[in-house]
């Protein structure tokens, strides 16, 4: 039987698992937002911001645009598939 920590440690979602969720959710949805990928996918927004930075850089996500949130009324950036 494996330790409580071991048990944690085998649920706990990885990088890579937060990288494939951001990418499976801009494949169904081009051109989201930060914000609109957390809702989609269910991960917290810091996560998604993290995995997203790190896509860019990677070369695998590309800033789409600048669009207007129509909840924060503020401009943000969103993003799509390289």
């Amino acid at each position: 039987m494996s330790t409580k920590a071991e048990s944690l440690k085998a649920t706990k979602p990885t990088k890579a698992d937060g990288h494939q969720r951001v990418l499976g959710c801009l494949f169904m949805c081009a051109g989201l937002s930060r914000s609109g990928i957390a809702k989609a996918t269910g991960m917290r927004l810091s996560s998604v911001c993290g995995r997203v930075n790190e896509l860019i850089v990677a070369g695998k996500l590309s800033v789409a645009g600048i669009q207007r949130d129509s909840e924060t009324e503020r401009n943000v950036e969103t993003v799509r598939l390289a």
